[in-house]
């Protein structure tokens, strides 16, 4: 099971302050894993074109190809370059051309040269351009993301001086109903029911994550020899909102264990002062550590510079076909590389951002049950 993006779109019930996540920045989340997971799509369609062309240059040693063979390379190619959004999906030259032994090798080797070889290329530069588009909407996205900041910073500081106003010893509610807050953080101490000690344990889970990511995106550099560039060891895995996730090979949250807990009457304990205040602390260390993460740690030309020029270099003709192999396996590797950086640099931030706005929904909700009294 994966960590869905689905899952944290919300809306938090807030009687004070808008704090739920801006639906623009979901959108765009939405959006670049959506480009992201069609991307993975093209390179393994890609690169199961560019096997067909192997194998084809490999009958050259018997001659080329037979009519059998050409037709059923022909169905195949036209169905890849149809998925890839090719122009030209015919690659193969007219089958009775590879009916006589004698026009059969010639045949291949134009199927080959005019056909196959100069698609792949052609595709593989889409890729590049793609992973060009992708870097300028995550830089965008980006900028969207700090200057969301600016608006949450601000709810925090007035429930700060809400919070701040509370009297010693104030009378409060010492529950209230809420499904979305209780979904939310009850699980993170394997309760049934939400309390400030969880509120303030799964702000602090999601800085570790933050920070682990960071540190493993900033030294980032292309492995042509393992795809498994955000691995960690499953005892450092995290333990958030309720569930155990490990950052996986894709740069998604991998679920380790289900939560323990449930219930339906989705209580929520009010929070008293102290853990209003320790949750608003948490809530700004959080910020602050997706804003370091975002304008620093994340090095979005860097990237794009890295994984161009390894894509490029695995471009470059080679002379045998086992050669031709050993480059379309580091394409993907590349690729996966690409595809894993990509999620971590829209997914991360959106959680930490969702994490914080459900938190201060939970502060809002808290701070209403004094007001009753």
């Amino acid at each position: 099971m994966m960590f869905s993006l689905e899952d944290m779109d919300e809306t938090v019930v807030d009687t004070n302050a808008k704090t739920a996540v801006d639906p623009e920045i979901i959108e765009d989340a939405n959006e670049l894993e959506s480009d992201s997971e069609a991307f993975d799509e093209s390179v393994d369609n890609l690169v199961t074109l560019e096997a067909l062309a192997i194998a084809a240059e490999e009958s050259l040693e018997d001659g080329g190809l037979d009519p059998a063979a050409a037709n059923i390379m022909e169905i195949s190619t036209e169905h890849l370059c149809a998925r890839l959004g090719m122009s030209n999906t015919k690659l193969m030259v007219a089958n009775e051309q590879f009916g006589s032994s004698n026009t059969r090798l010639a045949a291949t080797k134009i199927s080959l040269e005019e056909g196959m070889w100069n698609t792949i290329k052609e595709g593989w530069n889409k890729m590049i351009a793609w992973i060009k588009e992708q870097c300028k909407k995550i830089a965008d996205f980006f900028r969207k993301l700090v200057n969301g900041f600016s608006y949450q910073e601000m709810q925090i500081k007035k429930f700060d001086e809400k919070v701040a106003l509370i009297k010693d010893g104030a009378k409060f509610t010492k529950s209230f109903k809420d499904e979305t807050l209780c979904e939310k953080f009850r699980h993170a101490s394997g309760g049934s029911s939400a309390t400030g000690k969880d509120c303030i344990q799964t702000l602090s889970n999601t800085v570790q994550v933050v920070n682990k990511v960071s540190s493993t995106v900033k030294s980032f550099k292309v492995d042509k020899g393992s795809a498994t560039i955000f691995k960690v060891d499953t005892d450092k895995s995290v333990l958030l909102n309720g569930h155990k996730y490990v950052v996986s090979e894709s740069g998604m949250m991998q679920l380790l264990s289900p939560p323990a807990g449930g219930g339906s009457s989705y209580q929520c304990d009010t929070m008293d002062k102290t853990q209003m205040g320790s949750v608003l602390t948490s809530c700004k260390a959080l910020l602050k550590e997706v804003q370091e993460m975002v304008t620093k740690d994340v090095d979005i030309k860097r990237f794009e510079n890295e994984i161009i020029k390894e894509i490029t270099k695995a471009q470059k003709a080679a002379e045998s076909a086992e050669a031709k192999q050993m480059q379309a396996e580091n394409k993907k590797i590349i690729s996966a590389n690409a595809k894993a950086i990509f999620s971590v640099s829209n997914v991360i931030p959106k959680l930490a951002i969702t994490t914080v706005s459900s938190a201060l929904g939970y502060v809002s909700k808290s701070l209403s049950q004094y007001e009753k009294e």
